[in-house]
């Protein structure tokens, strides 16, 4: 255990010099926007970020996961791989930013958020091409480290330079973020693709066939449909708050949740760095019991940092946001009591998929953004984001007892169909 916990600290303190810069960069841009254009126009913001996110999503649909996932079993069949997983991906991407950009314009969003959200989807367009998932499961965390700092850097110093210019913010924000996508594209396919070789073996050809199974649409769309249950649930609540309550109050409760999320990011470059691990466990040793010791570990963990950060909820919305953002501290605190929940179910989630139980997870977070749903249109209306903090609360639980409920290996090691035989040979 000490041995496999090493390593994976060891990619994980790569990945976070470019995290730590990626998420810092984040939180400056969110500070820079909320002090330079407003409160309102930074609601407008966390609405075309939310939209984003589902837009990314919709192009991935489990492909990105799966491509990884491949990748850790079978190294040498990256082109391949790539070929396939970017095919999926930019007809699927193309699909979503038309969405978005009908959803901004004609859908429930604030009129003076409409412009921003349409922009924001056409911003995503880059990231189709990006091959940063790629680079996570052949191992190279090096580049993919700064392949994430640049999704967030290079927006940073866009903002910059359109506010000493007095640039509108209807064209500052989705431009910057669309100009950290590309960068990061750019990079991450001139490091792989430079890699890239032909499969020839007899072996190898015969293991295209596997790999053309696990990516044909029926798995990528099983695992993207539990994907968009967990981003339902994660973030629905901005959207709704969007279309149920003002922009100031997405606003708050944007920055609220944004500093959740990056107090969780130091926890999420350690599940990123154990992902190729896990896909490499072998079939008999894929069970709870065998995660039991990690699972109390983070439990352990996420306690520890959910009740740090609701005993100083005030002290911290005030140093980053000021005095116009104090409301936003009742939501930190009550959402302080996600990060435990999320320690828990992030790592029983991410082994569920690196083990290729995407139907299982489908089980477990449909009930949850059903649950999330409907919590959130009950409580909106009537407490506002006070209520989005509680409905979050209440459909991470739900996620976690649904993700105990369908984890393999209650009665001993349990594991999907015999992986993908390498395309090495080595079997």
């Amino acid at each position: 255990m000490l041995t496999r916990v090493r390593g994976a600290l060891r990619d994980s303190g790569t990945l976070a010099l470019g995290e730590g810069a990626a998420r810092l960069a984040g939180m400056v841009t969110l500070i820079v926007v909320s002090r330079s254009y407003g409160v309102a126009v930074l609601g407008a913001a966390a609405l075309g970020q939310t939209i984003a996110s589902y837009l990314m999503l919709i192009a991935d649909s489990g492909a990105r996961h799966t491509g990884a996932r491949l990748l850790a079993e079978s190294p040498r069949g990256l082109a391949f791989i790539v070929l396939l997983v970017q095919s999926r991906r930019v007809l699927l991407g193309l699909m979503a930013v038309a969405l978005g950009i009908g959803y901004g314009l004609a859908g429930p969003v604030p009129e003076d958020a409409r412009v921003i959200v349409a922009s924001y989807a056409i911003a995503v367009l880059p990231y189709c091409m990006s091959l940063e998932w790629a680079l996570w499961g052949i191992g190279n965390y090096t580049i993919m480290a700064v392949a994430r700092a640049i999704v967030s850097v290079l927006p940073l110093a866009a903002i910059g330079v359109c506010v000493m210019a007095r640039v509108p913010s209807n064209f500052a924000i989705p431009a910057s973020a669309g100009l950290g996508f590309a960068g990061s594209a750019l990079l991450s396919r001139w490091a792989v693709l430079g890699r890239s070789q032909p499969i020839e073996s007899e072996s190898e050809r015969a293991a295209r066939l596997k790999i053309q199974d696990a990516l044909s649409w029926k798995p990528i769309l099983v695992l993207g449909a539990a994907f968009a249950c967990n981003q339902l649930f994660n973030n629905i609540d901005a959207l709704l708050l969007g279309g149920l309550a003002s922009l100031r109050q997405v606003g708050l409760y944007n920055g609220a949740y944004r500093l959740i999320t990056a107090a969780l990011g130091v926890y999420y470059l350690l599940t990123t760095a154990t992902f190729p691990r896990l896909a490499r466990v072998e079939i008999c040793n894929r069970g709870i019991r065998h995660l039991r010791p990690y699972l109390i570990l983070v439990a352990t963990a996420g306690v520890a940092a959910g009740s740090l950060t609701a005993l100083l909820s005030e002290s911290i919305i005030r140093v980053f946001y000021g005095e116009a953002f104090q409301p936003a501290a009742k939501m930190l605190e009550l959402l302080s009591g996600v990060i435990p929940l999320d320690f828990i179910t992030t790592l029983c989630g991410t082994t569920l998929i690196a083990w290729g139980h995407s139907k299982r997870v489908l089980v477990a977070t449909a009930p949850s953004a059903v649950i999330n749903v409907v919590a959130n249109l009950i409580w909106i209306p009537k407490f506002g984001a006070i209520g989005a903090c509680w409905a979050t609360i209440v459909a991470y639980v739900a996620y976690l007892v649904g993700l105990i409920a369908v984890f393999p290996g209650w009665r001993g090691s349990v594991g999907p169909r015999p992986s993908i035989q390498t395309v090495d040979g080595d079997g």
